[in-house]
């Protein structure tokens, strides 16, 4: 079905039903990847892959890189919006003058245009900086990079030994996939460097700086849309772009300020501005304290019918008691279920079943008098207080799915219900 009218209907109909939608979503996975600098001579006969991931022994599981989805890569799409009308790219002089055009020119319609305003070319560097000191960084491609040689392992002696069968193919061997992934590393070594000389040669965006950030156990902190990845971060930054700091503070801790350069800034967002910066440095630390009034909340939520639960745990540093706790899908007294009087440890979770939630064995379990449904409220309140904690159930997309709360940022997310240690 993959092939002709099935997947274009299919596509043309995806997002007016669910139910197809949701299928699609299972079997095909879109990415577009822009080239702002695109000068490919041979486009645009090489901008469509088609591939999926193979998995020993067909093990392929949904949440995962190995889920069985076949991935259609569209890239430089810059080059094909810069080209306007896809009639003319069919004609082969045609798109050799403009690939000309845009090699003899370093060129791109659309991305030149844009970069003529300065609050698009600054949110461009600003979104560099973020990939350059997080995604690309050396540490982060280097890290990566043993992750997939591990996991891939198998699909990469597949194609060794198809390309050892097969006198069409270039032969490769263990040493020549080593030897790419070394050279991959050496261009994560020196693309930062090369990318902070030309952006402040090329644009005058000034001389760059370090930035250094210290957060304490417990808290990290965002430098615009990066999350810093350690307690002790250094990133490259430009003075003339918008460089913000944020505080990410879990709910067993209250933020007490910022201290940047020896000065107390008491905000958790905080403008990297020109007098903060000494000797190309810019050093900040994150300052927090317990907080008392911290308690439980909601871990997590599945809404799946006969499989509904939440869970609850103890965020805080010190054993805390579930007493005047409730958990409800409506602020309403009816819907109000008091948990079972008990002494949770800090870190430790009680898991919540719902009304018609199936179980081999409930014993111990607590169960409520609601069930889970998409679009209402998951709540955790606590007697003569406001709501201490509440979430939107969404459409769980995973057949096997839970909606699972980051304990530092607080954000929610779906995740493969297998993969996460709810106990």
């Amino acid at each position: 079905w993959l092939k002709g009218r099935n997947l274009v209907q299919l596509v043309k109909t995806g997002v007016q039903s669910r139910g197809k939608g949701r299928y699609f979503k299972s079997v095909v996975c879109f990415f577009l990847c822009p080239d702002a600098d695109c000068s490919r001579y041979n486009w645009p006969f090489n901008n469509e892959k088609v591939y999926r991931y193979v998995s020993e022994d067909n093990d392929y599981q949904p949440g995962t890189v190995f889920d069985g989805r076949y991935r259609f890569l569209l890239y430089d799409v810059d080059t094909s919006m810069g080209h306007g009308m896809i009639v003319d790219t069919m004609d082969a002089s045609e798109t050799f003058q403009r690939m000309q055009n845009l090699i003899d020119n370093n060129l791109s319609f659309l991305f030149a245009g844009l970069m003529k305003r300065e609050d698009c070319k600054k949110t461009l560097v600003q979104n560099l900086c973020s990939l350059m000191n997080g995604a690309y960084s050396y540490e982060n491609v280097c890290n990566v990079l043993d992750q997939m040689d591990a996991e891939r392992d198998h699909e990469m002696q597949a194609y060794i030994r198809e390309s050892e069968e097969n006198e069409n193919l270039m032969d490769i061997s263990d040493y020549y996939t080593h030897m790419q992934m070394d050279s991959i590393r050496e261009w994560a070594r020196v693309t930062p460097g090369n990318l902070v000389k030309n952006l402040d040669e090329k644009w005058q965006m000034g001389e760059p700086y370090q930035l250094g950030i210290v957060t304490p156990e417990g808290a990290t902190a965002n430098v615009n849309t990066l999350q810093v990845s350690s307690k002790e971060w250094i990133g490259t930054y430009f003075p003339t772009c918008d460089t913000v700091l944020h505080a990410v503070v879990p709910t067993n801790k209250t933020f007490v300020g910022w201290q940047i350069q020896g000065k107390a800034y008491y905000e958790k967002d905080v403008r990297i501005t020109q007098d903060m910066i000494v000797d190309g440095m810019v050093y900040a630390v994150m300052v927090v304290e317990d907080n008392p009034s911290a308690g439980l909340s909601l871990q997590a939520v599945k809404a799946k019918g006969s499989e509904d639960y939440l869970l609850v745990t103890n965020a805080t540093m010190h054993p805390e008691s579930t007493k005047g706790y409730y958990v409800a899908d409506k602020d309403k007294v009816s819907h109000m279920n008091y948990l079972p009087e008990q002494i949770l440890q800090p870190g430790e979770t009680i898991k919540v079943i719902c009304r018609s939630n199936v179980v081999d064995d409930d014993s111990g379990l607590f169960r409520t008098n609601f069930n889970l449904t998409e679009g209402e409220q998951a709540i955790l309140g606590r007697s003569h207080q406001e709501t201490r904690d509440m979430v939107k159930i969404p459409d769980l997309n995973l057949e096997n799915g839970i909606y699972v709360k980051n304990p530092m940022t607080e954000v929610w997310s779906e995740e493969l219900e297998a993969s996460y240690d709810m106990m």
